[in-house]
């Protein structure tokens, strides 16, 4: 089974919430993961962020988190994944 360790996402999210309380709300929703939050640039009305995302992920749940606190994944920029052996496979 392959498990995705680590995403980093070029994000837009608006200025509100602010860069701290946007990365504690992505941790409320995502409690099992590890979050960092990069600045990248501001305009009038939205921020461009940087999101590392460390853990064990699940694609499709960080996009729900994100997309409710009004935020748009733009790209991903850096994907780390492993094979971690099933148990059907650790018998063979």
């Amino acid at each position: 089974m392959i498990v995705t360790k680590k995403l980093v996402l070029d994000v837009l999210k608006p200025l509100r919430p602010n860069t701290l309380e946007f990365a504690q709300q992505i941790n409320a929703g995502l409690p099992e993961v590890e979050v960092h939050v990069k600045l990248m640039g501001v305009d009038d009305k939205t921020q461009d962020v940087m999101v590392t995302l460390t853990g064990q992920l699940d694609f499709a749940r960080i996009e729900t988190v994100l997309e409710s606190l009004g935020a748009s994944i733009h790209s991903i920029d850096e994907v780390l994944t492993s094979h971690v052996a099933s148990a059907s496979e650790q018998t063979d």
